[in-house]
C-alpha cells in the first residue's frame, strides 16, 4: 500500500509529519505484514521486522521518515550514539523484496519521489559503515 492510496496524492505540502508519519508507518507495516510499533518511546523502531528478517539482520525493525529533512537529524544521532538503525524515507516500494534488497545494499530505503534518492542511499550506507567501524574501535573518515 503506497501513501498515494492513503491520501490520493503523493505530495501534500501542508500535511505535517505528525499526520503523514503514522500513515507511512502503516503503509510499510502492511507491506511487511506486521503492525507498526512507532510512537513515543519506540526506541527508534517504527516498524518491526518479521521475525525471520529480524534474525537475519540482527535488528528489531526500522525508522520511517516522511522526508530527508526529517531523516537528517536521525542519521546524525545514529553516528553520535554509534547505533545504526535501518531507515526508510518517503513512500514504500511496491514489494517487500525491493525494501529488503535496499536495506541489505544500503541500510535504508528512499522512495522514488524523494529528490537526490541515489545520493541519500549512498549517504545512509556511509553512515552504516561509519558506525560499524566506530563500534570496532576503528576510525572511519566520511568522504
Amino acid at each position: 500500500m503506497a501513501v498515494t492510496s492513503i491520501f490520493g496524492h503523493a505530495h501534500w505540502p501542508n500535511i505535517s509529519s505528525e499526520i503523514l508519519g503514522p500513515n507511512l508507518e502503516k503503509a510499510y507495516a502492511c507491506l511487511l505484514g506486521v503492525s507498526p510499533s512507532g510512537g513515543f518511546g519506540d526506541g527508534g523502531i517504527d516498524v518491526p521486522f518479521p521475525s525471520q528478517i529480524a534474525r537475519e539482520f540482527g535488528a528489531r525493525g526500522f525508522q520511517v521518515k516522511s522526508s530527508f529533512e526529517g531523516a537528517k537529524d536521525f542519521l546524525a544521532k545514529m553516528v553520535k550514539f554509534q547505533r545504526f538503525t535501518f531507515i526508510a524515507i518517503g513512500e514504500p516500494p511496491q514489494t517487500a523484496q525491493e525494501l529488503i534488497k535496499s536495506f541489505i545494499e544500503y541500510g535504508g530505503w528512499v522512495g522514488s519521489e524523494v529528490g537526490g534518492r541515489r545520493e541519500i542511499l549512498q549517504g545512509i550506507a556511509v553512515v552504516q559503515n561509519t558506525i560499524a567501524a566506530m563500534q570496532k574501535g576503528g576510525r572511519y573518515i566520511m568522504q
